[in-house]
């Protein structure tokens, strides 16, 4: 039986976080991120929704950044590439966990340094999340 578009974001996510979490162990995790960017960009390319466009904007903007504290290293070409997607998905007349997580991480991206980040815009994007009473999200790669 196919997964409908909400059980394959949650997989992807899911994907996408195990790649995270095997560093952690000592166990290079590239091949399941790159894997579950492949996936979110086919299933934003095939459907056009705007929650798989968030999905896509939170794991590229969530990689640009992995395991990277100095900001001048991060990956710009994906930083632009997510920025821009999350855009289009809140576009959107109806705004999911996915595309809050993507605007979240897109905040934290775009300030200068961590005291410069917008924690006002934060808080706001914070609690839109709480009431959207999102599907189990995994944590952003540490």
């Amino acid at each position: 039986m196919p997964m409908d578009l909400s059980e394959e974001l949650q997989f992807i996510d899911r994907l996408f976080e195990a790649g995270c979490a095997l560093p952690r162990i000592g166990v290079r995790g590239d091949d399941d991120c790159a894997q579950a960017i492949w996936r979110a960009r086919r299933l934003a390319t095939q459907h056009r929704e705007p929650e798989a466009l968030g999905l896509l904007a939170w794991l590229l903007l969530r990689e640009a950044q992995r395991d990277e504290p100095d900001r001048s290293r991060w990956d710009r070409v994906s930083i632009d590439e997510g920025l821009a997607l999350v855009d289009q998905a809140l576009d959107a007349r109806e705004v999911g966990a996915y595309t809050l997580q993507a605007a979240i991480a897109a905040v934290h991206v775009q300030a200068a340094d961590a005291a410069t980040t917008e924690r006002v815009r934060l808080a706001g994007l914070h609690e839109l999340l709480a009431q959207a009473n999102p599907p189990a999200l995994s944590e952003p790669c540490s």
